[in-house]
């Protein structure tokens, strides 16, 4: 059972015609500014990896984030 004091984190896709990437997104921490911060960071990193051509150059562009570090609370309340 996760501990109530941690963060969340949350499955977020980009999907369409041929686009299906899994990326992460924390939820729940206190401050609001550092979360959009991180997310706002996981995000550019996703995004700055799927080719732009999109489907004209590629007929599927597909993947996933396994997340561990948070298996032990790393991501906390403050």
């Amino acid at each position: 059972m996760p501990d109530p004091e941690s963060a969340v984190i949350a499955g977020e896709k980009i999907s369409n015609q041929c686009t299906n990437v899994g990326y992460p997104r924390v939820q729940g921490l206190n401050n609001a500014v550092v979360q959009e911060r991180i997310n706002k960071l996981i995000k550019q990193q996703v995004y700055s990896m799927v080719p732009q051509e999109g489907c004209e150059e590629y007929q599927v562009v597909a993947g996933s984030s396994e997340i561990k570090a948070n298996e032990k609370g790393i991501l906390l309340k403050i």
